[in-house]
């Protein structure tokens, strides 16, 4: 194995999780990312805040930042959501500091839905009915943009809906969105677990992605086919470093929605769980190394915590166990932007109800 770094650079929307695990690593994360919560500033040797006022990524100041880095021994550049939509900045970026993670054209191949689709064809993988134009009846259809990452982008399509170049079409599926979380050197994947993914409707976002939980009640059957279904994807795009894939199962038959190349956030479900966090497990792949076995993962769940109203972050609030992305005091999100996430351990049959209390404590705590 390559000498362990002491110095790594994480570009994401949200860089905590990331940079949590690259602690387990050892390693000393500088962070830019698009929030600055207080505890990813907590673990993070460094952290600047990368926003260009309109929900996106500034250029200039992600490049003058990494230059800092390179200056400073960054050995490499892990990136994670969002920036699979951001290719030309991860181009720029790679200039600057090796990636830790999929190519670009690996991006490009999963992310261009023309090509997606035509990839799953090839490879006998399903998919819901996909078309690139609308159907004549809107009813049951729904229009998702060429890149999008936790939901955003993703309506039900309407008579008087407008759409951005690039967007595609696609059949409503009833049925329980889940994830395949696994590892890939290029060659093979290694499956680290099956998630539940839970989303809120947000108005605009009706499928905004609002947590996760380990414990996917998906048959072995299906746990075998989505695995076979892995096994022919990572080699014929190339697939490195951790990823998910997602899908929905409705009790008989799964459908695949889109791959994730790069971490999600359902790390955060299983990186306690290996040795030294999972950004180590990721590096290794890249480098070509996988597990040679994965254990049983403790039961988890993860919820985003949107803010039912506008609420205001109180100064020396006491958060409760499991919260993160912390937002500083005296913050204000309006109703339907994130609060904070929570991560809850419990027996099985207690997940969800413990996962529930947390979030009514947290909107309480916020509501005074």
């Amino acid at each position: 194995m390559p000498s362990t770094p002491t110095r790594i650079v994480v570009l994401a929307q949200s860089g905590r999780l990331l940079a949590q695990s690259a602690r387990r690593a050892g390693w000393q994360p500088w962070v830019l990312d698009l929030y600055g919560d207080t505890d990813t500033q907590a673990c993070s040797e460094y952290c600047r805040v990368v926003a260009d006022g309109r929900g996106g990524f500034d250029r200039q100041r992600v490049l003058q930042e990494l230059q800092r880095a390179a200056s400073a021994g960054a050995a490499g550049l892990v990136y994670g959501s969002d920036l699979e939509c951001a290719r030309d900045l991860l181009a720029d970026a790679s200039a600057v500091l090796p990636l830790w993670g999929n190519s670009l054209d690996v991006l490009c191949c999963l992310k261009t839905p023309r090509r997606f689709f035509a990839l799953l064809d090839h490879l006998g993988i399903s998919y819901p009915p996909t078309r690139f134009e609308p159907p004549a009846n809107h009813e049951g259809w729904l229009m998702k943009p060429a890149c999008g990452a936790g939901g955003k982008g993703v309506a039900f399509l309407r008579a008087d809906s407008r759409w951005a170049c690039g967007a595609y079409f696609q059949r409503k599926i009833a049925g329980i969105p889940m994830s395949a979380l696994f590892l890939a050197n290029g060659r093979q994947a290694c499956l680290v677990g099956f998630n539940e993914l839970l989303a809120v409707d947000l108005d605009d976002r009706p499928y905004a992605f609002a947590g996760a939980h380990n414990r996917a009640d998906l048959p072995r059957f299906w746990r075998e086919k989505v695995g076979a279904w892995l096994q022919r994807l990572v080699p014929c795009v190339g697939l490195v470093g951790l990823n998910s894939l997602d899908f929905m199962f409705d009790g008989r038959d799964a459908w695949v929605l889109e791959v994730n190349p790069r971490p999600s956030a359902t790390l955060a479900l299983y990186d306690e769980d290996f040795p030294g966090g999972l950004l180590t497990a990721h590096r290794n792949a890249v480098e070509g190394g996988l597990p040679e076995t994965v254990a049983p993962a403790a039961a988890r769940a993860l919820q985003v915590v949107y803010a039912p109203c506008r609420l205001v972050v109180p100064s020396g609030i006491d958060w409760p166990p499991g919260c993160a992305d912390l937002p500083a005091a005296g913050t204000m999100p309006a109703a339907g932007q994130p609060l904070c996430s929570i991560l809850v351990r419990a027996d099985e049959q207690d997940l969800l109800r413990c996962l529930q209390q947390q979030v009514q404590a947290v909107v309480g705590l916020c509501r005074a």
